[in-house]
């Protein structure tokens, strides 16, 4: 799924050799050749069913598409193309007007599942690490459920490492437990230390306004 700034006749051809499914939308001034039409329910919020052959010349594609239209909530049209003739017009329409709906769900992934890189590119290895990252997480917010945290998952991953093998009475203490408050860099009071160069300067006192500059 993905939209239509990636508008190439030759990688949708090595899709469709590929057997790689796709649905994107389809550019307004793009050069379409319909070879058939659908039939479509008179129901149906789809206004258009239409197997394709895009380009003309050397640019034409090797391969059929599917170009199903409908329209978006303000009534323009939408042509959508697919490389797939099993679905339905319905779930192809459906499909790419959940496309934002995927986007927050990959965005969902990366912020808390924190999969920096596949161990796997096959579909079962892909699969199972996602399945062993949600079961993680889900475990994660049962110890804050259980513990009655309210911090991050952040700290209850970092102290779970730490107390791994702690009781989980010890975890909680440690959980709860608020260190002493840290002091931080402590901000300088510049007209305090102009002050002090100045004097130093009038008085003559080199000696201390070097010893100064090596503190401040």
């Amino acid at each position: 799924m993905f939209d239509r700034g990636y508008l190439k006749y030759v990688l949708f051809d090595y899709y469709c050799r590929e057997s790689i499914r796709f649905v994107t939308r389809l550019k307004n001034n793009a050069c379409v050749e319909v070879l058939q039409e659908l039939e479509i329910d008179e129901e149906s919020v789809i206004e258009e069913d239409l197997i394709v052959r895009l380009g003309k010349g050397k640019n034409r594609m090797e391969h059929d598409l599917r170009l199903v239209i409908t329209k978006d909530t303000e009534g323009k049209a939408i042509m959508i193309l697919t490389n797939d003739f099993n679905m339905t017009a319905e779930e192809i329409g459906d499909i790419y007007r959940y496309r934002w709906q995927i986007e927050l769900f990959f965005k969902w992934i990366k912020q808390h599942l924190t999969i920096k890189h596949l161990f796997g590119k096959s579909k079962a290895a892909v699969v199972n690490q996602l399945l062993i990252a949600l079961i993680t997480y889900c475990l994660m917010m049962l110890v804050k459920y259980k513990s009655a945290y309210q911090g991050s998952l952040l700290n209850i991953q970092r102290l779970l490492i730490t107390c791994l093998y702690e009781p989980f009475t010890s975890y909680v203490q440690k959980l709860h437990r608020k260190g002493p408050p840290t002091k931080g860099r402590q901000r300088q009071d510049h007209e305090q230390i102009y002050e002090i160069t100045l004097n130093q300067v009038l008085s003559g006192d080199m000696d201390d306004l070097f010893y100064s500059n090596e503190i401040y």
